[in-house]
């Protein structure tokens, strides 16, 4: 069972195995309600007893919320999910997302840039497959039916 640190409150949580496999392999703190990727902030020192630590939460949900913006990140404070849940990605990029006090032990980290906008294939450019291939589905069966007659 892996230690990990919390990146904005150094936090020691016990993380189960299957929870570096679940939700992107994001962790929720129970002390700051932080979320950071326990696979990142495994703790380097060697822990006695682990009975008093509390245990790591993943929290699926959240990370499908945040969608785009889990990828490239390791870590989100609470103002931070707070902010992306609230202000979801409309096309354009987010302002920065506001903090109570500088952390020091945190690594700012800017947000990733949302998807661009799917090409709606709509606009006149390419081939229409649909009718191409409505039309070779009825050549096909026109041959078939002339094969059946022939015999």
């Amino acid at each position: 069972m892996p230690i990990c640190s919390c990146p904005h409150c150094n936090t020691f949580l016990k993380v189960k195995e299957s929870q570096l496999n679940i939700a992107q392999g994001f962790v929720r703190c129970t002390d700051c309600q932080g979320m950071f990727k326990a696979k990142d902030f495994v703790a380097k020192q060697q822990i006695s007893s682990i009975d008093w630590m509390a245990d790591g939460v993943s929290d699926i949900e959240a990370v499908r919320r945040l969608g785009t913006y889990v990828r490239g990140r390791n870590a989100f404070d609470k103002q931070q999910i707070d902010y992306l849940l609230e202000h979801p990605a409309d096309g354009s990029t987010p302002a920065a997302v506001p903090h109570e006090r500088p952390r020091s032990s945190a690594q700012a980290v800017p947000l990733p840039e949302p998807p661009a906008a799917a090409v709606s294939s709509k606009s006149g450019e390419g081939t229409n497959w649909t009718l191409a291939t409505l039309v070779a589905l009825t050549i096909l069966i026109l041959q078939l039916f002339y094969i059946l007659l022939t015999r």
